[in-house]
């Protein structure tokens, strides 16, 4: 995808959701004035819904249109209902990773955390995505030194952006399998010219749903989980939920206890340490005593 379209993304969605409501004539006029807009040439209607297409298919942001009024706005989704601002802020943060005038300009004032592999990866992801085009990537073997390379073909059915880094969803064609590959491992990626299909109803959403984070086992089941937090450290789980199934089922004086229903792999487990004496496992029994252990061995260390 060229660079110039994520500029143009980035700024129609920044026009539409600080206008909060918006015509498409507003938008034209003020499109005239815009500093990417060289020619200074109105924003033809057709090419204003295309943008609005891709925007939808690519990041999720939908610019609707209010039928009684025709202007324009961006609703507020999710369970939480901040899950549209985040998206812009991927958007807006994946466009400026690969903007090399602005790094150039404001390079002792811009910091950008971006790998050059993700700048690198990205764009074409987004592409074969958007045209339903297979990819081949190249990435370290692991365990081994970065000059032994691991090579496939994957057919990108999604991307997600959890814990500052991006990560491609898709099936791996050499096994079959739907897989996680996180872009700033990537050593290249390139769009083949294959066509692939999307399962029929398939959701990356859906998929992740039952996940924490991006640590998918499609042979491992989600699960009831409770876990008392304890301090100030609630109001932020209040404000920024660990998962989609977060629910807070008891308020008390100095914790609360929230429940959850997902697939405790390693990395639940590992972010459960991490809290140290703020979190406690209320159940189920077995991943109790599984952190439980874990705490042991580290305490082990320090006697």
């Amino acid at each position: 995808m060229k660079r110039d379209l994520f500029r143009r993304y980035v700024w129609l969605v920044d026009v539409v959701r600080h206008a909060g409501t918006i015509s498409y004539e507003e938008i034209s006029e003020l499109w005239k004035e815009s500093p990417l807009n060289t020619d200074r040439s109105p924003l033809a209607l057709r090419t204003f819904h295309n943008h609005r297409d891709a925007i939808a298919q690519l990041f999720g942001i939908r610019i609707l249109c209010n039928r009684s009024t025709h202007d324009y706005y961006i609703p507020k989704e999710g369970t939480y209902g901040n899950e549209t601002m985040l998206r812009a802020w991927m958007l807006q943060s994946l466009a400026l990773s690969s903007l090399d005038d602005v790094k150039t300009e404001f390079d002792d004032r811009v910091i950008v955390d971006v790998t050059p592999a993700e700048q690198a990866g990205l764009p074409a992801i987004f592409e074969a995505m958007r045209n339903s085009k297979t990819i081949a990537i190249r990435y370290p073997a692991v365990g081994n030194d970065s000059v032994f390379r691991n090579e496939t073909t994957v057919e990108p059915y999604g991307m997600r952006f959890w814990n500052h880094n991006w990560y491609l969803l898709g099936k791996n064609k050499s096994t079959d399998k739907i897989e996680v590959f996180p872009v700033a491992e990537l050593m290249h990626v390139s769009i083949l010219d294959i066509d692939f299909t999307m399962p029929e109803g398939f959701s990356a959403r859906d998929y992740f749903h039952k996940y924490f984070g991006v640590e998918v086992d499609s042979e491992r089941h989600p699960q009831s989980i409770r876990i008392r937090i304890k301090g100030d450290l609630r109001h932020k789980f209040r404000l920024q939920p660990l998962h989609a199934s977060q629910r807070e089922v008891l308020t008390e004086p100095d914790s609360s206890i929230f429940d959850f229903i997902l697939v405790p792999g390693d990395l639940f487990t590992r972010f459960i340490l991490s809290l140290g004496n703020k979190a406690e496992i209320i159940a189920p029994a077995s991943l109790r005593t599984e952190i439980a252990g874990a705490i042991r061995k580290s305490l082990a260390l320090y006697e």
